[in-house]
């Protein structure tokens, strides 16, 4: 059956500067695992992908991120080949699987997927749904590699159970030992830990960022937790309305975000206006250098509660704040600080900072900043 071909028409995707980011290296160079390139999709006249490339080598972890409808899951499963490609290609080892012209079907692309739903075989045991994706090995063989890779997820003893005999977390781990049986050359994870509870979402992510680093599969995961995001990726790709906004390394968007969408999607943070005056922006914490900011502009300046931290009574350059509320989070406090603005009225500002530095029933402290949680962006970048 030949499907049609869509043309694109001009959508209407809000206007950014960083349109086209590419992640990794050029799609076109080689000695990439995978490599997309220029990839376009819309269903109907709704745009969802807008010339996406990205870049993956062996062995790495890439997480797509952004809010609901960005296009992640969309991307996903084209790289799956759930969708045909409409405008774009995707290579993996240097082979085109997907382009305008041609489509390699799912199951001959070596690549393995786990979703979010597990997808088991109900009416098959442990054993059969692993060794499903093995049809091409002598039977022993078969069950040999899927009695194998149910000893690594921790449950070689349930080979002859059934899915509904286990736990959430034990489906998953069978879904990701079906997955990997067959030894993909790429694995795709989309929000695979979403129905899972919060305590063993934590446990079963580091377990399968474990077992794709010692397999070396380059994997590409969708979630819509940031959090979960810095934790299993190697790199994020975070998405916004089709496009990738920005792509590097967890520490490079936390602590050096493009734009203050891309700060804000990585944690809080409290937000103040100002205008540029002497390279600098006047903020209740003092004066924030504003580099590349002409003389006069008017600036956001975006502050993680926690590069708010005490200082001694004295330090040159420390502000008293009102300390409003306090809450105990464990190992940190969640503070809420009174502060005076430039123009004499008040601000009200959260800080995080450890529980040992915030003493029961106090008043007011002396505060400081830390740098590299302060950005400072144009002010027409903040919408």
């Amino acid at each position: 059956m030949r499907f049609p071909v869509m043309k694109m028409p001009d959508l209407p995707f809000s206007s950014h500067p960083a349109v086209g980011v590419a992640v990794g290296a050029s799609a076109v160079a080689g000695g990439h695992r995978l490599a997309a390139d220029g990839l376009w999709h819309s269903f109907g006249a709704a745009g969802v992908l807008r010339d996406v490339s990205l870049s993956l080598a062996p062995g790495e972890i890439l997480c797509l991120v952004g809010p609901s409808g960005c296009g992640k899951s969309t991307l996903l499963r084209l790289l799956a080949g759930l969708e045909r490609v409409q405008r774009g290609s995707i290579a993996v080892d240097g082979e085109v699987i997907a382009d305008a012209r041609r489509h390699v079907l799912p199951e001959k692309r070596g690549i393995g997927m786990v979703f979010q739903d597990f997808a088991l075989f109900p009416h098959l045991s442990l054993l059969d749904n692993v060794a499903f994706g093995l049809a091409s090995l002598p039977a022993a063989q078969r069950r040999a590699r899927a009695l194998e890779m149910l000893a690594r997820v921790g449950l070689g003893e349930r080979a002859q159970d059934a899915p509904h005999a286990l736990s959430g977390g034990q489906q998953q781990r069978v879904a990701l030992a079906r997955a990997l049986a067959p030894q993909p050359r790429l694995m795709l994870l989309d929000e695979p830990f979403s129905n899972l509870d919060v305590r063993l979402r934590h446990h079963l992510r580091a377990e399968t960022r474990q077992l794709l680093k010692e397999g070396g599969v380059a994997s590409v995961m969708v979630t819509h937790d940031p959090d979960e995001a810095m934790f299993m990726a190697d790199r994020i790709a975070l998405m916004r309305a089709g496009r990738i906004l920005q792509a590097g390394s967890p520490a490079e968007l936390y602590h050096h975000p493009a734009t203050p969408f891309a700060a804000e999607f990585f944690g809080e943070v409290n937000r103040y206006r100002g205008k540029v005056s002497g390279g600098q922006v006047a903020t209740p914490l003092g004066g924030i250098a504003a580099p590349g900011l002409a003389e006069g502009a008017h600036a956001e300046v975006l502050l993680r509660p926690e590069a708010i931290h005490p200082v001694a009574a004295g330090t040159p350059g420390a502000i008293a704040a009102k300390v409003v509320e306090a809450h105990m989070l464990g190992a940190c406090s969640l503070l809420t600080l009174e502060l005076p603005d430039a123009d004499g009225g008040l601000v009200r500002w959260q800080a995080q900072m450890p529980s040992a530095a915030c003493p029961t029933g106090i008043e007011q402290m002396q505060l400081g900043l830390y740098p590299d949680g302060v950005f400072v962006f144009p002010l027409e970048l903040a919408a």
